[in-house]
């Protein structure tokens, strides 16, 4: 099954919600998916905030399909395309999509109910605020593990958000944490009982 976001719209705030079951991966469907959102919270003046959230039970986005990875980087080692700081690799699919997250003019917030690691915590990374559900949901870049380096962002992100040394740690060692300690790291901007509720909350305000 492809990934799809589920939009919705409670007054001026947009909720977007990831879905794609059973293993709550993101794919080249989830990114057009998201393409679309964003070009709708653009567009549209009557919403404020955007919330995102999972909607499979347990997780936010589980990570990027490794799947879909791996056959991009077959296509391009096939291709002999080399990158280097003179020829960086171009600013398209998740990396852009998470650049327009960022540098948007409206707050998104991420509300993390699950698993959250890769390229899902990239996402989570790219918004203004971050609530992560009390439980023992994996958070963070696990990628390094099986020898792929986060590619949308979390190697820039991490650093800005918890400081250099820190950031090393998770990176290279491939580590994840819970959700507390996720808010004592500051990955997080606090560990909640009910992270969309607390999500909702701060939209209401910022509004």
């Amino acid at each position: 099954m492809s990934g799809t976001i589920l939009f919705e719209t409670e007054g001026p705030v947009a909720l977007l919600r990831f879905s794609n079951p059973p293993e709550g991966v993101m794919d080249e469907g989830t990114e057009a998916a998201l393409a679309a959102a964003l070009d709708r919270i653009e567009g549209d003046d009557a919403i404020r905030v955007a919330i995102l959230a999972g909607a499979d039970p347990g997780v936010f986005v589980r990570h990027y399909d490794v799947q879909v990875l791996e056959a991009r980087a077959r296509a391009m080692r096939e291709r002999g395309m080399r990158f280097s700081p003179d020829r960086p690799v171009p600013d398209r699919g998740t990396p852009a999509l998470l650049n327009r997250i960022e540098a948007g003019a409206k707050p998104f917030i991420a509300a993390i109910a699950g698993a959250c690691m890769g390229g899902g915590f990239e996402i989570a990374l790219a918004c203004d605020l971050r609530f992560a559900e009390a439980g023992d949901h994996p958070i963070g870049l696990p990628e390094t593990r099986i020898g792929l380096l986060p590619g949308a962002g979390g190697t820039q992100r991490l650093p800005r958000l918890i400081g250099e040394a820190r950031a090393l740690e998770l990176i290279l060692l491939g580590r994840t944490v819970g959700s507390e300690e996720a808010a004592r790291l500051g990955l997080v901007s606090a560990c909640v009982p009910d992270a969309l509720a607390a999500a909702r909350e701060a939209a209401a305000r910022l509004a």
